[in-house]
């Protein structure tokens, strides 16, 4: 006979997990059948064993049931989710609208960011064993002056060094390049050109396309061409062979390399022999003082980089000091990774313009602030509309859905929204692409994120961003009391206004950083092309010679002031604002202490400081007739070597018998990134070299006719060469390109940024002005003026938006304050300019309520209260 029964309860958490998990079609046998048998092993069993058998039946009943009922339901329960999601989108037109524009254009702008960013890495990326190959560079570490003292130029004998006497390095080249005006028949042009020696092609792994580079710069008089260049010279004919003009030597095709791609931190045409640039380039291997050369290799796989510099170092110092006693090496190399210079090289003689990193993190800080405001819009107006969607979820939890199918559902309306959201962005993106890379001067395109690693990327965004959009909201809306709701009493967490409001405050306190910074960026910028340079860039042509243009430029000179209109012409190779040569003086009269002055050289002819009316504070301009021991030197030269201008005069510098005959006044003969520095102006002479360009200064007026003369008398005295010229003022401004571009890239992203913040703020004042309108209408009922409704319906979001700027002010002159480090000549950031950006967000988001604010205000308080 069984012992009897021990009417002992089961465990209650058990219990109550399985009421809450198991199928309801289930439960009710499940709960009878499992209370039966754990009276029967209470009865055999002791409580703890009982308990233990109890717990593990319940987990496995509800794991069991609720899979096999899961897997049944599936694909139902998914259907139903996507019905009631375009259900709810369908429904509130305005609701979905707002949310959908407002993540598609931060998506757009993040895909175009990615982009950017992803063609500004790629550079150089395309070279085989690009990160094994380095640029050697040299800081003139005592040079005598507060400034940039790198330079990418090395002495000549560095890559002979570094093949002959380094066992790290594979290979080691070195190059220098300048245009020249090649031309073949009737066609002539003017194209970049390298000059280089012939393990240039071992360095950089270019393919050819015909010939053999290995020994195509061994003859004398060879050329190798780009295929682009080649077809612009021989069109469809075969270009091996061929005889192309160069200046005033007739040189031969020996080879066709692939062009060179954009993203490359320097571009060519040509590459020729560098004995042929240089005649004296034999002992200019030996002279380890001079630094005229870029110089790069490639290091063998697995070699160690740490240390090398100063390895070469001390070998250059060896040889200086070998070659020439009487002086001491002050400076040291430094190595650049190949993939590194494009973004953070910043140095002096750059190949060509570099970007910048830091651009690159501004722009992508961008792109997430953007994005950011878009997601925060989402779950401002999602947390917003909880308590109209609380009758639906008081119904759906009372008949049994569970918080986890409630999440689920959110969720997936926030990943639906995010997919409409992706596709308009996409569109967005590629309408505007063009736009966007006129802006960055970028050859940007789509096919760029085509490899599956950002296509997985670009997945993985949307669902982060569906994610974070719709998290919270789904948290908040599946977390509302089904007894709440039908009771009529709260139906969201206490927290939910507060953290709306602290999410209005952060995306537009991000709003108005990028305000404030972009207005910065433009008062740089414009204080920069209207900055008092110390000389007069304006209505000044520059026009560049060639072969018979420089010999004959005395007499192109007479024939040009023959015109009314030209006023003056000077010789340079180098405009005022970017002189390109430089040299290390030591020896000035009274320079006991030998010391050491870095000194940038501009060779000029004696009207130069006439036409850009650069004037002279202290002895006298150079004449017509100075010799090359007659010098000018400018007032932080003279600084330098603690002198005043007066005594300057007549003292000697640089050599035994050069003398200072005057004085300059400062100016900015370089970037204003980088302070005044000194400078020495010396004599042009009868070098063909020193006239490179002619600036001719003309009388303000139509230009087209300045123009035809100056064409007609370069091809007087230079016939056959291009006619190549510029105004000197549009060359300046092209020095600022890339910060013009990043600030009018900045100001876009700003008025973008602000664009979705106010459209969200329009969305919620929206829905919070409907909550009030009963609230409004008791208070028209009992007298209040429609100013006083205005105010109260907008006294909310104007407090946020001053605990916005309060954040935003001193993060903004954190980072504005950073960036203008980075110039030598900025403008002062003052309080007003915060002031009038905070009052301008103020006004953008009272004027982006004051609609809602004026409908609900407006409204007629019986139609309001019929029902109450």
């Amino acid at each position: 006979m069984p012992p009897p029964l021990k009417h002992s309860p089961p465990p209650r958490w058990a219990v109550a997990l399985l009421r809450r998990y198991a199928p309801g079609r289930l439960l009710e046998v499940a709960e009878g059948d499992l209370e039966e048998l754990y009276a029967r092993r209470r009865g055999r069993w002791p409580r703890w064993r009982a308990n233990l058998w109890y717990w593990k039946e319940v987990l496995l009943f509800c794991l069991r049931h609720r899979r096999d009922e899961q897997r049944t339901l599936a694909p139902i329960m998914w259907k139903n989710y996507l019905t009631i999601a375009l259900r709810t989108l369908r429904k509130q037109p305005g609701y979905t609208f707002i949310n959908i524009t407002g993540l598609a254009v931060g998506l757009a702008c993040f895909v175009l960011i990615l982009l950017y960013t992803r063609y500004e890495q790629s550079y150089d990326q395309h070279f085989p064993d690009a990160d094994r190959v380095y640029r050697v560079a040299k800081d003139n570490v005592d040079g005598g002056f507060k400034g940039d003292t790198r330079f990418t130029v090395t002495p000549a004998g560095v890559a002979n060094a570094l093949r002959q006497s380094f066992p790290e390095t594979e290979a080691a080249t070195l190059f220098s390049n300048w245009p020249i005006r090649v031309g073949h028949e009737q066609n002539s042009f003017y194209e970049m050109t390298v000059f280089a020696d012939s393990f240039f092609f071992d360095v950089f792994g270019f393919e050819p396309v015909a010939g053999d580079l290995a020994t195509a710069l061994d003859a004398p008089g060879s050329v190798v061409l780009t295929e682009s260049v080649a077809r612009k010279l021989f069109g469809n004919r075969d270009p091996l062979g061929q005889f192309v003009q160069a200046d005033d030597t007739v040189i031969t095709v020996r080879a066709v390399i692939a062009d060179v791609p954009d993203n490359t931190h320097f571009t060519f045409g040509l590459v020729r022999p560098v004995r042929e640039g240089y005649t004296d380039f034999e002992s200019k291997q030996n002279q380890w003082g001079n630094s005229s050369f870029k110089t790069y290799f490639k290091a063998r796989p697995g070699a160690r980089m740490n240390g090398f510099a100063e390895k070469i170092t001390a070998y250059a110092k060896a040889a200086f000091e070998k070659a020439d006693e009487d002086w001491e090496w002050k400076s040291f190399f430094f190595l650049q990774p190949l993939t590194d210079i494009h973004l953070r090289s910043q140095i002096n003689f750059e190949l060509q313009p570099n970007g910048d990193i830091r651009y690159v993190y501004l722009f992508l800080a961008i792109g997430f602030i953007i994005l950011l405001i878009g997601c925060i819009n989402y779950v401002n107006l999602a947390t917003a509309r909880a308590a109209r969607r609380a009758r639906e979820i008081g119904v759906r939890k009372a008949v049994g859905a569970y918080q986890g199918q409630l999440v689920r559902q959110f969720l997936f309306e926030a990943l639906l929204t995010t997919v409409f959201a992706f596709a308009l962005a996409l569109v967005l993106a590629y309408a505007l692409l063009p736009a966007f890379s006129t802006l960055v001067d970028r050859s940007l395109h789509f096919g760029m994120l085509a490899d599956s690693g950002w296509l997985v990327a670009l997945l993985g965004l949307a669902v982060a961003v569906a994610l974070g959009a719709g998290g919270y909201p789904a948290l908040v809306l599946a977390g509302t009391k089904a007894v709440d709701v039908l009771k009529g009493q709260a139906t969201t967490h206490g927290h939910g206004g507060l953290l709306r409001r602290m999410l209005v405050v952060t995306q537009f306190a991000a709003a108005i950083a990028l305000l404030i910074s972009g207005v910065v960026i433009y008062q740089q910028l414009d204080f920069m092309s209207s900055k008092k340079l110390g000389f007069d860039r304006e209505h000044v042509i520059a026009l560049r010679l060639r072969g018979e243009g420089r010999t004959n430029a005395a007499s192109m000179r007479q024939e040009l002031l023959r015109h009314a209109r030209i006023q003056e012409v000077a010789f340079s190779p180098y405009h005022p604002y970017q002189v390109g040569s430089s040299s290390t003086v030591d020896n000035w009269e009274g320079n006991a202490e030998e010391q050491e002055m870095e000194t940038y050289m501009l060779a000029t002819s004696a009207t130069y400081l006439d036409v850009f009316q650069i004037p002279v504070i202290a002895g006298a301009p150079l004449r017509a007739d100075s010799d090359d021991e007659e010098f000018l030197v400018n007032e932080a030269a003279v600084r330098g070597m603690g002198w005043t201008p007066e005594e300057a005069i007549g003292r000697q510098f640089r050599c035994d018998d050069c003398r200072i005959v005057g004085v300059v006044q400062d100016f900015h003969f370089q970037p204003l990134h980088l302070p005044i520095t000194p400078l020495m102006i010396s004599p042009v002479g009868d070098n063909p070299w020193y006239h490179a360009r002619a600036f001719v200064r003309v009388a303000p007026g139509p230009m087209p006719e300045v123009i035809d003369q100056l064409r007609e008398t370069h091809a007087q005295f230079a016939p056959g060469e291009p006619f190549d010229y510029e105004f000197v003022d549009e060359g300046y401004d092209a020095l600022y390109k890339d910060e013009q571009r990043f600030g009018q890239a900045v100001g876009a992203f700003t008025g973008l940024a602000l664009l979705i913040a106010c459209l969200g703020l329009f969305g919620l004042a929206a829905y919070m002005a409907q909550r009030r309108t009963k609230e409004i209408g008791v208070r028209k009922v009992l007298g209040a003026s429609m100013p006083s409704l205005l105010t109260l319906l907008s006294k909310e979001f104007a407090v946020l938006v001053v605990v916005a700027f309060a954040v935003a002010a001193p993060i903004a002159w954190f980072f504005t304050q950073r960036w203008l480090q980075d110039f030598a000549f900025r403008v002062e950031v003052g309080p007003g300019l915060f002031v009038l950006a905070g009052v301008a967000a103020l006004l953008v988001a009272l004027l982006t309520v004051s609609y809602q604010a004026f409908k609900v205000a407006n409204a007629n308080p019986a139609e309001v209260l019929r029902y109450e």
